[in-house]
């Protein structure tokens, strides 16, 4: 449930990954 407040730790090129996954996730 991070929506647009994803952690700082994972970067600009994960992020857009991290998203994606996100979405499929929930």
């Amino acid at each position: 449930p991070f929506g647009e407040q994803p952690p700082t730790s994972f970067k600009p090129g994960q992020l857009r990954q991290s998203k994606k996954q996100e979405c499929f996730l929930h």
